[in-house]
């Protein structure tokens, strides 16, 4: 299905050309009705024969409440934008202008309202100061139509143009990985918890499964509805209704999200394109600013990653430091505004979800040529900055279909811009360089075993062992001979694999032979000693360290209760497990919590 939408300058009858188009009159709030305007969203819909039912999206226009605006935008496919003929194109018809560029929307048509109260000497003055604003935006060729809402002139006219932009976007289609930023939440008598917003991207099901971010819930959907019919099953790019089963409507709020299987990223610093399009706003270092994604505002700071914007490049690369975390996705459209929602300064497209700060020469290397963004740039971007991503988790971090990420990795690989080994995606230039500095290390020491050689570039051995297995030549270098240990040595491996997360303490071990075995199997990289006390088997040392290091990625950070829940190790385990991965420059101190080197 599809959504249409109101934009423009508050009384300009964005609400009476709904009420025209629609019979209904989206100003429900009491406030709205005594103030005779529009503060927040308002909804209502068309009913066409072979296209089913259209919803339609009404917007405030005054701009106090630029941030409902774009609460109600971002999942338009056509917008509306209303301009009085008796006023003309007005400050929050640019504002709204701006947030319908820079946003996802792919038609619009501009619809002078109020054509009964001007000549047509002024409507044509009119027509040609607006067709002078679009020239320049991607919405260039949009139709502009001259109606009455109150006199119910051209009303028709203007449904069939809707009807007509409709059927030239293109079919939306189904990439199974449903979403829905929530606009509204209530509790209707008798019915517990519902919320809605605008799905898109795929289909739910009455009585499936669903996660609630930023909290994680997994909930039940109890009933579904659109524009007051019951459904089985959602439509995808429609108004939507959940009933939601075992939570209650004070642990939800707008700006929530609901999914199935969440492709968001928890982060609190990213890097991100932005189009400035207020070329009066002086851009600085630092600035604060409102982010307005999706249904909610997050509050944060503009980080230049330049230090001189090139005048001829109307976009900016930068990091977008939030004072909270927030979830998104790569290739999400967000717009900012100055603190308070007033004014819309810009906005722009995220390109990678987490800041990484021994990635800064890189970020330079990258954005000093950039010339276009789209998913295809977007998913070598991510590569090329992360160095490694596992496939599979790569994949899933996409709104887009797992099909379509695979063929632009299939696409990028042919073109030798990546490595796709098994499990894992590699820059081309990081897997170039490691294998020099790989042949550099078994030049000096010929002898080097994986697992050294895994400390040596802070690689996970997993991965180490792919990279390795992908070029012959170096996978002859560090073909593994087979190790001679005895039975004993044996069964003591098979005992510490078997002690999982408990390890050996030598202090406990009175018989001298099983501490000549422990000597000799860490000599022979199959054991590791965290403290020379306690010796644990290599794989489990290895994932240990796999645990902290994934809890680090999610959260940036980790302290000694977080370290002990996650591994299940006592305090007695735990300090020397993290200060054996510091001496193997798998992490650092900072303060009381350990993160990433």
């Amino acid at each position: 299905m599809y959504i249409v939408g109101t934009a423009g300058h508050i009384d300009h009858g964005k609400t009476s050309l709904i009420s025209a188009l629609s019979g209904i009159n989206c100003d429900t709030l009491p406030e709205e009705k005594k103030r005779g305007m529009t503060i927040d969203i308002g909804f209502s819909h068309i009913d066409y024969p072979d296209l089913g039912v259209v919803s339609i999206i009404d917007v405030p226009g005054h701009e106090r409440f630029i941030r409902n605006m774009v609460v109600g935008a971002w999942g338009m496919d056509l917008a509306l934008l209303v301009v009085a003929s008796d006023d003309g194109w007005m400050p929050q018809t640019e504002d709204h202008f701006r947030v319908l560029n820079l946003l996802d929307i792919k038609k619009l048509i501009v619809v002078i309202n109020k054509s009964d109260l001007v000549e047509k000497e002024e409507i044509d003055k009119i027509k040609k100061s607006i067709k002078e604003k679009l020239i320049n935006s991607k919405f260039a060729d949009s139709q502009i139509i001259e109606v009455s809402a109150t006199k119910l002139i051209n009303i028709s006219k203007l449904k069939n143009l809707i009807y007509e932009n409709i059927k030239q976007i293109k079919t939306i289609h189904n990439t199974d990985k449903p979403y829905l930023f929530i606009d509204r939440v209530f509790s209707p008598k008798g019915a517990g918890t519902v919320v809605t917003g605008t799905l898109k991207n795929g289909f739910l099901n009455d009585g499936e499964e669903i996660t609630i971010l930023p909290n994680q819930k997994k909930v039940k959907i109890k009933k579904i509805e659109s524009h007051y019919k019951t459904l089985n099953k959602s439509s995808i790019s429609q108004r939507t209704a959940l009933n939601l089963a075992n939570i209650q409507a004070s642990q939800l709020k707008r700006g929530d999200i609901i999914t199935r299987k969440s492709f968001f990223t928890k982060t609190n610093e990213l890097i991100a394109e932005i189009n400035i399009i207020d070329k009066n706003k002086k851009i600085k270092n630092n600035m604060e600013l409102e982010i307005l994604i999706g249904t909610t505002t997050v509050k944060g700071k503009l980080i230049l990653l330049e230090n001189k914007i090139p005048k001829k490049r109307d976009a900016i690369y930068g990091r977008l430091k939030f004072d909270n975390y927030n979830f998104v996705y790569p290739n999400e459209p967000f717009i900012i505004t100055n603190p308070g929602g007033y004014n819309v300064i810009g906005g722009g497209t995220i390109l990678v979800t987490n800041y990484k700060k021994d990635s800064r020469k890189d970020y330079k290397k990258l954005f000093s040529n950039y010339n276009k963004t789209n998913i295809e740039n977007i998913i070598f971007t991510n590569i090329f900055l992360s160095k490694i991503v596992e496939t599979d988790k790569f994949i899933n971090s996409f709104k887009e279909s797992n099909k379509q990420i695979e063929n632009i990795i299939d696409n990028l690989s042919e073109k030798k811009e990546i490595i796709k080994t098994t499990n894992y995606l590699i820059s081309t230039e990081y897997y170039s360089n490691l294998k020099k500095r790989i042949l550099e290390i078994y030049q000096d020491n010929n002898k080097t075993e994986i697992n050294s050689l895994s400390n040596t570039l802070n690689i996970k051995i997993e991965i180490l062992k792919e990279l390795i297995n992908f070029n012959e030549k170096i996978k002859k270098l560090f073909e593994k001979k087979e190790v001679k240990i005895n039975i004993d040595q044996k069964q003591l491996l098979k005992t510490m694999l078997d002690n999982n997360n408990l390890g050996i303490e030598t202090n406990k071990i009175k018989d001298k032979r099983i501490k000549n075995d422990l000597k000799e199997l860490l000599n022979l990289k199959l054991v590791v000693s965290l403290d020379g006390n306690i010796y644990y088997h290599q794989e489990i040392y290895n994932t240990l360290c796999k645990k902290v290091i994934n809890f680090i990625d999610e959260n940036r950070k980790l302290s000694i209760t977080e370290a002990r829940e996650i591994t299940n190790l006592s305090r007695k385990y735990i300090i020397p497990l993290l200060n054996r991965m510091e001496r193997d420059f798998l992490i650092k101190r900072d303060g009381d919590f350990r993160v990433k080197i």
